[in-house]
Protein backbone atom coordinates (compact mmCIF):
# COMPACT_ATOMS: atom_id res chain seq x y z
CA UNK A 1 0.00 0.00 0.00
CA UNK A 2 2.65 2.65 0.52
CA UNK A 3 4.49 1.35 -2.31
CA UNK A 4 1.43 2.35 -4.64
CA UNK A 5 1.05 5.51 -2.44
CA UNK A 6 4.74 6.47 -3.60
CA UNK A 7 4.72 5.39 -7.12
CA UNK A 8 1.26 7.53 -7.26
CA UNK A 9 3.14 10.97 -6.03
CA UNK A 10 5.91 10.06 -8.08
CA UNK A 11 3.16 10.37 -11.25
CA UNK A 12 2.14 13.59 -10.05
CA UNK A 13 5.11 15.47 -9.48
CA UNK A 14 5.90 14.26 -13.29
CA UNK A 15 2.44 15.58 -14.48
CA UNK A 16 2.63 18.63 -12.34
CA UNK A 17 6.57 19.14 -13.40
CA UNK A 18 5.13 18.06 -17.54
CA UNK A 19 2.53 21.31 -17.22
CA UNK A 20 5.60 23.73 -15.92
CA UNK A 21 7.43 22.63 -19.37
CA UNK A 22 4.48 22.86 -21.30
CA UNK A 23 4.16 26.99 -20.42
CA UNK A 24 7.93 27.44 -19.87
CA UNK A 25 9.16 25.45 -22.63
CA UNK A 26 8.63 28.54 -25.18
CA UNK A 27 11.35 30.75 -23.83
CA UNK A 28 14.58 29.03 -24.35
CA UNK A 29 17.30 30.40 -26.07
CA UNK A 30 16.74 29.38 -29.25
CA UNK A 31 14.50 32.35 -29.67
CA UNK A 32 14.91 35.76 -31.05
CA UNK A 33 13.42 38.96 -30.60
CA UNK A 34 12.69 41.22 -33.52
CA UNK A 35 10.63 44.42 -34.56
CA UNK A 36 7.06 43.29 -36.46
CA UNK A 37 6.51 44.34 -39.95
CA UNK A 38 3.17 45.62 -39.07
CA UNK A 39 4.68 48.67 -37.22
CA UNK A 40 4.25 52.34 -38.65
CA UNK A 41 5.42 55.47 -37.99
CA UNK A 42 2.92 55.73 -35.34
CA UNK A 43 2.81 54.30 -31.33
CA UNK A 44 1.18 51.08 -30.87
CA UNK A 45 -1.15 51.47 -27.70
CA UNK A 46 -3.04 47.53 -27.01
CA UNK A 47 -2.57 44.12 -27.88
CA UNK A 48 -5.36 41.35 -27.78
CA UNK A 49 -6.33 38.05 -29.09
CA UNK A 50 -9.38 37.37 -30.95
CA UNK A 51 -9.81 33.20 -31.97
CA UNK A 52 -6.56 33.42 -34.22
CA UNK A 53 -6.07 36.97 -35.11
CA UNK A 54 -4.00 39.81 -33.07
CA UNK A 55 -5.74 43.10 -32.66
CA UNK A 56 -3.68 45.69 -31.90
CA UNK A 57 -5.12 49.37 -31.24
CA UNK A 58 -3.12 52.24 -33.03
CA UNK A 59 -4.01 56.59 -33.62
CA UNK A 60 -8.04 55.39 -31.84
CA UNK A 61 -8.35 52.94 -34.32
CA UNK A 62 -8.68 48.84 -33.76
CA UNK A 63 -6.95 46.34 -36.69
CA UNK A 64 -6.88 42.76 -36.85
CA UNK A 65 -4.12 40.95 -38.22
CA UNK A 66 -4.00 36.84 -39.28
CA UNK A 67 -0.70 35.25 -37.65
CA UNK A 68 1.70 33.40 -39.89
CA UNK A 69 4.85 31.89 -39.26
CA UNK A 70 5.31 34.49 -36.15
CA UNK A 71 4.34 37.71 -38.26
CA UNK A 72 1.08 39.39 -38.46
CA UNK A 73 -0.28 39.24 -42.01
CA UNK A 74 -3.55 40.38 -43.82
CA UNK A 75 -4.53 43.38 -41.80
CA UNK A 76 -7.83 45.45 -41.49
CA UNK A 77 -9.40 47.84 -39.27
CA UNK A 78 -11.94 46.36 -37.60
CA UNK A 79 -14.24 50.36 -37.07
CA UNK A 80 -16.55 48.19 -34.88
CA UNK A 81 -14.43 47.49 -32.46
CA UNK A 82 -12.60 51.06 -33.39
CA UNK A 83 -16.12 52.46 -32.38
CA UNK A 84 -16.27 51.31 -28.70
CA UNK A 85 -13.62 54.17 -27.90
CA UNK A 86 -11.33 50.79 -26.06
CA UNK A 87 -8.45 51.94 -23.86
CA UNK A 88 -6.16 48.94 -23.37
CA UNK A 89 -6.33 45.18 -24.05
CA UNK A 90 -9.44 43.48 -24.29
CA UNK A 91 -10.48 39.47 -23.95
CA UNK A 92 -12.75 37.57 -25.49
CA UNK A 93 -15.12 34.65 -24.27
CA UNK A 94 -16.90 31.99 -26.11
CA UNK A 95 -16.31 33.84 -29.23
CA UNK A 96 -19.03 36.05 -29.10
CA UNK A 97 -18.59 37.76 -26.21
CA UNK A 98 -15.58 40.31 -25.44
CA UNK A 99 -15.11 42.66 -21.68
CA UNK A 100 -12.94 45.85 -22.25
CA UNK A 101 -12.47 48.94 -20.60
CA UNK A 102 -13.62 52.48 -22.08
CA UNK A 103 -12.69 55.75 -20.46
CA UNK A 104 -11.39 53.57 -17.29
CA UNK A 105 -15.32 51.47 -17.57
CA UNK A 106 -14.88 48.02 -17.78
CA UNK A 107 -17.56 47.40 -19.84
CA UNK A 108 -19.08 44.57 -22.42
CA UNK A 109 -19.88 43.31 -25.81
CA UNK A 110 -21.54 41.16 -28.02
CA UNK A 111 -21.48 39.79 -31.78
CA UNK A 112 -24.91 40.85 -33.23
CA UNK A 113 -25.31 40.02 -37.22
CA UNK A 114 -21.49 40.10 -37.59
CA UNK A 115 -20.88 43.38 -36.17
CA UNK A 116 -19.64 43.62 -32.32
CA UNK A 117 -22.17 46.22 -30.13
CA UNK A 118 -21.76 47.22 -27.08
CA UNK A 119 -23.80 46.02 -23.58
CA UNK A 120 -22.62 48.66 -21.54
CA UNK A 121 -20.79 48.71 -18.54
CA UNK A 122 -20.63 45.49 -16.00
CA UNK A 123 -22.36 45.37 -13.05
CA UNK A 124 -20.21 45.24 -10.24
CA UNK A 125 -20.88 45.07 -6.49
CA UNK A 126 -19.65 48.20 -5.01
CA UNK A 127 -18.71 49.94 -7.94
CA UNK A 128 -20.50 52.74 -9.94
CA UNK A 129 -19.13 54.73 -12.72
CA UNK A 130 -21.48 57.58 -11.61
CA UNK A 131 -19.02 58.39 -8.87
CA UNK A 132 -17.15 62.16 -8.80
CA UNK A 133 -15.00 62.80 -11.82
CA UNK A 134 -11.41 62.69 -11.65
CA UNK A 135 -8.17 62.90 -14.36
CA UNK A 136 -7.66 59.32 -14.35
CA UNK A 137 -4.36 57.90 -13.59
CA UNK A 138 -0.87 59.31 -14.01
CA UNK A 139 0.80 56.22 -14.49
CA UNK A 140 -1.61 54.94 -17.39
CA UNK A 141 -1.60 58.28 -18.82
CA UNK A 142 2.54 58.67 -18.84
CA UNK A 143 3.50 54.76 -19.76
CA UNK A 144 0.48 53.42 -22.06
CA UNK A 145 -0.60 56.99 -23.98
CA UNK A 146 -4.24 56.65 -22.61
CA UNK A 147 -6.15 59.70 -22.59
CA UNK A 148 -6.74 60.91 -18.98
CA UNK A 149 -9.18 63.21 -19.36
CA UNK A 150 -12.72 62.99 -18.07
CA UNK A 151 -12.23 59.85 -16.68
CA UNK A 152 -14.24 58.49 -14.04
CA UNK A 153 -13.06 57.46 -10.32
CA UNK A 154 -11.70 54.11 -9.64
CA UNK A 155 -10.63 53.59 -13.10
CA UNK A 156 -10.35 49.73 -14.38
CA UNK A 157 -7.93 48.62 -17.47
CA UNK A 158 -6.17 45.67 -19.58
CA UNK A 159 -9.32 42.98 -18.79
CA UNK A 160 -8.01 39.15 -18.91
CA UNK A 161 -10.78 36.58 -18.44
CA UNK A 162 -9.60 33.16 -16.98
CA UNK A 163 -11.00 30.16 -15.16
CA UNK A 164 -13.34 29.45 -18.04
CA UNK A 165 -14.95 33.00 -18.13
CA UNK A 166 -15.32 33.16 -14.41
CA UNK A 167 -12.85 35.27 -13.42
CA UNK A 168 -11.23 38.76 -14.54
CA UNK A 169 -8.42 39.94 -13.90
CA UNK A 170 -7.68 43.67 -14.79
CA UNK A 171 -5.45 46.77 -13.79
CA UNK A 172 -6.29 49.79 -11.12
CA UNK A 173 -4.10 52.63 -9.34
CA UNK A 174 -7.59 54.15 -7.74
CA UNK A 175 -9.23 50.94 -6.14
CA UNK A 176 -9.17 51.28 -1.87
CA UNK A 177 -6.73 48.63 -0.69
CA UNK A 178 -4.05 48.65 -3.55
CA UNK A 179 -0.31 47.74 -2.37
CA UNK A 180 0.47 51.46 -4.40
CA UNK A 181 0.76 52.45 -7.86
CA UNK A 182 -0.83 50.28 -10.45
CA UNK A 183 -2.24 46.83 -9.30
CA UNK A 184 -3.91 43.64 -10.42
CA UNK A 185 -7.40 42.91 -9.48
CA UNK A 186 -10.01 40.80 -10.15
CA UNK A 187 -14.13 39.75 -10.09
CA UNK A 188 -15.47 36.86 -10.09
CA UNK A 189 -19.10 36.54 -11.53
CA UNK A 190 -21.95 35.69 -9.65
CA UNK A 191 -24.47 32.46 -10.14
CA UNK A 192 -27.18 34.75 -11.94
CA UNK A 193 -24.47 35.08 -14.68
CA UNK A 194 -24.72 38.48 -15.36
CA UNK A 195 -23.22 40.57 -12.45
CA UNK A 196 -19.82 40.30 -10.68
CA UNK A 197 -18.45 40.53 -7.17
CA UNK A 198 -16.34 43.36 -5.19
CA UNK A 199 -13.01 43.61 -6.72
CA UNK A 200 -10.47 41.61 -4.97
CA UNK A 201 -6.67 42.65 -4.83
CA UNK A 202 -4.74 39.89 -6.36
CA UNK A 203 -1.66 40.49 -3.69
CA UNK A 204 0.26 37.23 -4.63
CA UNK A 205 1.55 39.38 -7.79
CA UNK A 206 1.11 43.09 -6.71
CA UNK A 207 4.10 44.85 -4.82
CA UNK A 208 4.41 48.81 -3.80
CA UNK A 209 5.46 49.40 -7.87
CA UNK A 210 3.29 49.28 -10.46
CA UNK A 211 2.10 46.10 -12.29
CA UNK A 212 -0.31 46.16 -15.20
CA UNK A 213 -1.38 43.92 -18.31
CA UNK A 214 -2.58 40.87 -16.95
CA UNK A 215 -2.46 38.07 -19.47
CA UNK A 216 -3.32 34.45 -18.64
CA UNK A 217 -1.95 31.46 -20.15
CA UNK A 218 -4.41 27.91 -20.08
CA UNK A 219 -5.46 28.74 -16.78
CA UNK A 220 -2.00 28.42 -15.23
CA UNK A 221 0.71 30.75 -15.64
CA UNK A 222 -0.34 35.04 -15.87
CA UNK A 223 2.19 37.02 -17.37
CA UNK A 224 2.20 40.50 -16.51
CA UNK A 225 4.47 43.94 -16.60
CA UNK A 226 6.15 46.26 -13.27
CA UNK A 227 8.32 48.05 -12.68
CA UNK A 228 9.63 46.39 -9.42
CA UNK A 229 13.08 47.11 -8.75
CA UNK A 230 15.75 44.54 -10.43
CA UNK A 231 18.80 44.30 -12.33
CA UNK A 232 16.93 45.50 -15.44
CA UNK A 233 15.40 48.70 -15.85
CA UNK A 234 12.08 49.98 -16.88
CA UNK A 235 9.02 48.19 -17.23
CA UNK A 236 9.47 44.66 -17.55
CA UNK A 237 7.65 41.00 -18.06
CA UNK A 238 6.93 38.62 -14.93
CA UNK A 239 5.01 35.38 -14.75
CA UNK A 240 2.89 33.53 -11.53
CA UNK A 241 2.46 30.30 -11.85
CA UNK A 242 -1.82 30.24 -10.41
CA UNK A 243 -1.76 27.38 -9.32
CA UNK A 244 1.54 27.08 -7.15
CA UNK A 245 3.06 28.76 -4.05
CA UNK A 246 5.72 29.98 -5.86
CA UNK A 247 7.25 33.56 -5.95
CA UNK A 248 6.53 35.71 -8.86
CA UNK A 249 9.17 35.34 -11.43
CA UNK A 250 11.05 37.34 -14.00
CA UNK A 251 10.62 36.35 -17.52
CA UNK A 252 13.62 34.83 -19.50
CA UNK A 253 16.06 37.77 -20.14
CA UNK A 254 14.92 38.19 -23.94
CA UNK A 255 12.23 39.71 -23.40
CA UNK A 256 12.96 42.07 -21.28
CA UNK A 257 15.11 45.08 -21.83
CA UNK A 258 16.18 48.37 -20.48
CA UNK A 259 13.01 49.88 -21.84
CA UNK A 260 9.87 49.53 -21.43
CA UNK A 261 7.69 46.15 -21.78
CA UNK A 262 4.15 45.74 -21.47
CA UNK A 263 0.91 43.58 -23.39
CA UNK A 264 2.82 40.30 -23.31
CA UNK A 265 0.44 38.40 -25.13
CA UNK A 266 0.47 34.72 -26.63
CA UNK A 267 -1.42 33.25 -29.85
CA UNK A 268 -0.36 29.69 -30.04
CA UNK A 269 3.15 28.93 -30.25
CA UNK A 270 3.97 32.57 -30.83
CA UNK A 271 4.27 35.52 -28.30
CA UNK A 272 4.16 39.33 -29.20
CA UNK A 273 4.56 42.00 -27.07
CA UNK A 274 5.16 46.30 -27.17
CA UNK A 275 8.21 47.93 -26.14
CA UNK A 276 9.47 51.42 -26.77
CA UNK A 277 12.99 50.33 -27.34
CA UNK A 278 12.70 52.66 -30.64
CA UNK A 279 11.51 55.37 -28.33
CA UNK A 280 7.53 54.90 -29.80
CA UNK A 281 5.36 51.85 -28.31
CA UNK A 282 6.11 49.18 -31.22
CA UNK A 283 5.15 45.65 -31.89
CA UNK A 284 7.64 43.23 -31.42
CA UNK A 285 7.39 39.10 -31.87
CA UNK A 286 9.16 35.99 -31.01
CA UNK A 287 11.26 34.32 -33.23
CA UNK A 288 12.38 31.20 -34.03
CA UNK A 289 15.79 30.25 -34.83
CA UNK A 290 17.46 26.70 -35.16
CA UNK A 291 20.65 26.55 -32.71
CA UNK A 292 22.25 24.22 -34.75
CA UNK A 293 21.25 25.96 -38.41
CA UNK A 294 22.85 29.36 -36.82
CA UNK A 295 25.90 27.77 -35.36
CA UNK A 296 26.88 26.01 -38.94
CA UNK A 297 25.94 29.78 -41.03
CA UNK A 298 28.19 31.29 -38.51
CA UNK A 299 31.03 28.59 -39.32
CA UNK A 300 30.55 28.47 -43.10
CA UNK A 301 29.54 32.11 -43.74
CA UNK A 302 31.88 35.04 -43.38
CA UNK A 303 31.25 38.58 -44.19
CA UNK A 304 33.83 39.27 -47.68
CA UNK A 305 36.37 41.87 -46.92
CA UNK A 306 35.84 44.68 -49.23
CA UNK A 307 37.76 48.04 -49.70
CA UNK A 308 34.94 50.18 -50.32
CA UNK A 309 32.67 48.95 -47.35
CA UNK A 310 30.57 52.05 -47.34
CA UNK A 311 29.83 54.17 -50.54
CA UNK A 312 29.09 58.17 -50.58
CA UNK A 313 27.49 58.83 -54.52
CA UNK A 314 25.46 62.53 -54.23
CA UNK A 315 22.63 62.30 -52.01
CA UNK A 316 22.92 58.78 -51.23
CA UNK A 317 24.83 56.54 -48.87
CA UNK A 318 25.15 52.87 -49.13
CA UNK A 319 26.05 50.25 -46.92
CA UNK A 320 25.28 46.42 -46.35
CA UNK A 321 23.76 44.58 -43.35
CA UNK A 322 24.53 40.54 -42.00
CA UNK A 323 23.05 37.64 -43.95
CA UNK A 324 19.20 36.93 -42.83
CA UNK A 325 18.84 39.58 -40.15
CA UNK A 326 18.83 43.32 -39.20
CA UNK A 327 22.22 43.29 -37.59
CA UNK A 328 25.07 45.89 -39.05
CA UNK A 329 28.19 44.68 -40.12
CA UNK A 330 30.87 45.08 -37.44
CA UNK A 331 32.83 46.73 -39.57
CA UNK A 332 30.45 49.60 -39.72
CA UNK A 333 30.82 51.06 -36.60
CA UNK A 334 33.72 52.98 -37.51
CA UNK A 335 31.27 54.23 -40.10
CA UNK A 336 28.97 55.90 -38.69
CA UNK A 337 31.03 59.20 -38.15
CA UNK A 338 31.39 59.42 -41.90
CA UNK A 339 27.56 58.53 -42.23
CA UNK A 340 26.84 61.80 -39.93
CA UNK A 341 29.37 63.99 -41.74
CA UNK A 342 27.32 62.68 -45.08
CA UNK A 343 24.25 63.91 -43.31
CA UNK A 344 25.08 66.96 -42.09
CA UNK A 345 27.18 67.90 -45.12
CA UNK A 346 24.99 70.00 -47.32
CA UNK A 347 20.51 71.49 -46.84
CA UNK A 348 18.28 68.63 -46.89
CA UNK A 349 14.26 68.46 -45.46
CA UNK A 350 13.92 64.93 -45.16
CA UNK A 351 15.89 61.57 -44.58
CA UNK A 352 14.76 58.31 -46.57
CA UNK A 353 15.99 55.05 -45.28
CA UNK A 354 15.33 52.02 -47.53
CA UNK A 355 16.62 47.98 -47.04
CA UNK A 356 17.09 45.49 -49.55
CA UNK A 357 17.92 41.88 -49.02
CA UNK A 358 19.08 39.11 -51.35
CA UNK A 359 17.20 36.47 -53.34
CA UNK A 360 17.17 33.95 -50.91
CA UNK A 361 14.08 32.97 -48.87
CA UNK A 362 10.43 33.49 -49.07
CA UNK A 363 8.54 37.16 -50.01
CA UNK A 364 7.11 38.00 -47.05
CA UNK A 365 10.56 36.75 -44.73
CA UNK A 366 12.31 38.57 -47.05
CA UNK A 367 10.17 42.10 -46.32
CA UNK A 368 10.50 41.67 -42.74
CA UNK A 369 14.16 41.23 -42.71
CA UNK A 370 14.82 44.60 -44.99
CA UNK A 371 12.26 46.64 -42.48
CA UNK A 372 13.69 45.10 -39.21
CA UNK A 373 17.29 46.65 -41.36
CA UNK A 374 15.85 49.79 -42.23
CA UNK A 375 14.59 50.20 -38.40
CA UNK A 376 17.79 49.88 -36.80
CA UNK A 377 19.35 52.12 -38.99
CA UNK A 378 16.61 54.60 -38.14
CA UNK A 379 16.99 54.02 -33.67
CA UNK A 380 20.87 54.24 -34.75
CA UNK A 381 20.22 57.73 -36.41
CA UNK A 382 17.77 59.33 -33.86
CA UNK A 383 20.28 58.00 -31.11
CA UNK A 384 22.93 60.35 -32.55
CA UNK A 385 20.59 63.06 -32.24
CA UNK A 386 18.59 63.88 -35.66
CA UNK A 387 14.90 64.21 -35.60
CA UNK A 388 12.46 61.46 -35.79
CA UNK A 389 10.20 63.73 -37.53
CA UNK A 390 12.71 63.91 -40.91
CA UNK A 391 13.10 60.68 -41.15
CA UNK A 392 10.76 58.08 -42.94
CA UNK A 393 11.83 54.16 -43.80
CA UNK A 394 10.57 51.29 -45.19
CA UNK A 395 11.67 47.29 -46.22
CA UNK A 396 11.43 46.47 -50.09
CA UNK A 397 12.73 42.68 -50.05
CA UNK A 398 14.57 41.74 -52.62
CA UNK A 399 12.81 44.03 -54.72
CA UNK A 400 15.51 45.92 -57.46
CA UNK A 401 18.85 44.04 -56.95
CA UNK A 402 21.90 46.05 -57.63
CA UNK A 403 23.31 42.43 -59.34
CA UNK A 404 20.78 40.64 -60.97
CA UNK A 405 21.96 37.53 -61.17
CA UNK A 406 24.86 37.09 -58.31
CA UNK A 407 27.33 33.96 -58.56
CA UNK A 408 29.49 34.71 -55.56
CA UNK A 409 28.76 35.75 -51.63
CA UNK A 410 30.41 39.24 -52.92
CA UNK A 411 27.35 39.75 -54.86
CA UNK A 412 24.88 38.63 -52.82
CA UNK A 413 25.95 41.17 -50.08
CA UNK A 414 25.86 44.27 -52.52
CA UNK A 415 22.55 43.49 -52.83
CA UNK A 416 21.69 42.84 -48.77
CA UNK A 417 21.96 46.87 -48.96
CA UNK A 418 20.46 49.70 -46.70
CA UNK A 419 20.53 53.17 -48.44
CA UNK A 420 20.15 56.84 -46.55
CA UNK A 421 18.64 59.16 -49.40
CA UNK A 422 18.79 63.00 -48.68
CA UNK A 423 16.08 64.66 -50.03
Amino acid sequence: MFTKKIYLLVLFFLAWGFQSYAVDRNFKKDYIISPSSANTYESVTALSVMDENLVFQRAGKVFSGRVSENEITKMREMSDLSALSMDGQFTMFANNTIYYSSKGVLCSAVLQNGAWVSKGELKIAGYSSAREMGKGSAFAYRRWQYKGENRKKEHMYNPMLADNGKRLYFSSSELPGGKGGMDIWYIEKNSDGTSWTKPKNFAEVNSSSDEDFPFVVGDTMMFFSSNRKCDVKGHNFYKKRLSSDKAVALVEPIFNSNADESNFVCLNKFVFFLSNRQIKNFIYRMEYQDEDLVDNVELSYKMPTQPNVLEINGNTCTFFAEFDNAKLAKNYEDEFERIYEFINKSSYSRLEIIAYVDEEGDESHNYSVSLRRASTILERLVAMGISEDRITYDGKGNTSPLVKYPRTEADKMKNRRIEIIKK
